[in-house]
């Protein structure tokens, strides 16, 4: 009966594709457990979470990176236009901030202040009605507002001019346009005062005249006291929403460029320029530096050889005579490849328990899949260092 046991825990152990040997050295003592597994090691998948063609690759099959070493750099034009609209946006509402807080300028003004006595003297001579004297004083001051008015026009482009040469500065330019923008709203209003004077005023056009002069006047007291806080506070808003739309943004184009999340080795590399890479596909397999390991099955009866901090010599196929240094961090709770409920003495004998072992591998040698066996001593022998 304990033959066929013995039979059935061999077969399956094989099965699972580990190696298990112990026995009883002279007088009785336990002779050196070892258990074999594979060696083991993180691996991680990086790539885009956008997508887009690849424009240039930086690394090769072996290539050791640093964290945030480049892999490879993908474009994606819709992307790229994204982030230079964001970029506008948030220039506009700055600049538009900036505006509320430092006042109006002066120029405005000024336009302001002359539209709004323009439109005052217009709707007064309306209510006042037409004389001989106003109707000759209305045509001098149209006269007088053309002449100045083409004046100002032509030093405005003459400005322009100087100020594509380099000549002159924005601010010279700025004033120039005001100034002439200002002649027109006075050449404007003489030309509509003479018509008043020449016709003689309606009471439609006096109720006009009146609402004109109050929203002239009503837009230079608005200039001239500047922004109210709400609409600071409004622009300050708008100015945030397009910092934030552009940071969100910029992360996005970031992610065009795929980068060593930590230490590593590039494992697979199967990328190339022109090739189009899927929002979320793989661009590299990376194997992370950290120190490998080997899950191994421990018989119940040799447990206690291996419990966690325990040392293990580790022997590598590929690498024959040579040994590594093995630490087991931790034990499965649960026994494997044993009937439910083991009634019998040899049924608990046949318990295993999967094992883990860290390797020590300061050189980084040891590659996933390797085949590899731990050594475990009773008599002391597993607690020397596996010097290689």
């Amino acid at each position: 009966m304990k033959k066929k046991i013995a039979a059935v825990v061999i077969v399956a152990l094989a099965a699972a594709g580990i190696y298990y040997r112990a026995g009883r050295g002279p007088a009785g003592r336990l002779s050196p457990m070892e258990v074999s597994g594979s060696i083991e090691s993180v691996e991680v998948a990086v790539g885009s979470t956008e997508g887009g063609r690849v424009v240039e690759t930086f690394v090769k099959e072996g290539d050791r990176l640093k964290t945030g070493d480049a892999i490879a750099r993908l474009e994606n034009a819709q992307l790229e236009s994204a982030v230079g609209e964001a970029q506008a946006a948030v220039a506009v509402a700055e600049a538009a901030l900036a505006a509320l807080l430092s006042g109006y300028p002066k120029e405005d003004i000024a336009a302001a202040r002359a539209a709004a006595e323009a439109r005052s003297s217009q709707s007064a001579l309306l209510e006042k009605g037409t004389r001989a004297e106003q109707i000759t004083a209305a045509r001098a001051e149209v006269e007088a507002a053309a002449a100045q008015s083409e004046n100002a026009m032509l030093t405005f482009e003459r400005q322009e001019r100087l100020l594509e040469s380099g000549v002159v500065s924005r601010q010279t330019a700025d004033n120039a346009r005001a100034a002439a923008r200002t002649a027109e709203e006075r050449l404007n209003a003489a030309k509509a005062m003479l018509d008043i004077a020449l016709n003689g005023p309606r009471e439609e056009e006096k109720a006009a005249a009146a609402g004109a002069a109050n929203e002239a006047a009503a837009r230079l007291r608005k200039l001239e006291k500047g922004a109210r806080a709400e609409e600071i506070e409004q622009a300050r808003a708008v100015v945030e929403q397009a910092r934030a739309k552009l940071k969100t943004i910029e992360a996005r184009a970031a992610d065009l460029v795929v980068r060593a999340p930590s230490p590593c080795v590039v494992d697979t590399m199967d990328l190339h320029p022109g090739d189009l890479l899927a929002p979320g596909g793989q661009a590299a397999k990376l194997a992370l530096d950290g120190d490998p390991w080997i899950d191994v099955y421990v018989p119940a009866d040799r447990l206690s050889e291996a419990k966690p901090g325990a040392k293990a010599r580790i022997v590598v196929d590929s690498y024959p005579g040579r040994e590594f240094r093995g630490t087991v961090s931790r034990v499965a709770r649960s026994a494997e490849f044993t009937p439910r409920n083991a009634q019998t003495p040899e049924g608990r004998a046949s318990q295993v328990f999967r094992t883990r072992v860290e390797v020590s591998d300061p050189d980084r040698e040891l590659r996933a899949g390797m085949t590899a066996v731990a050594v475990f001593s009773s008599g002391g022998d597993g607690e020397r260092d596996g010097k290689r």
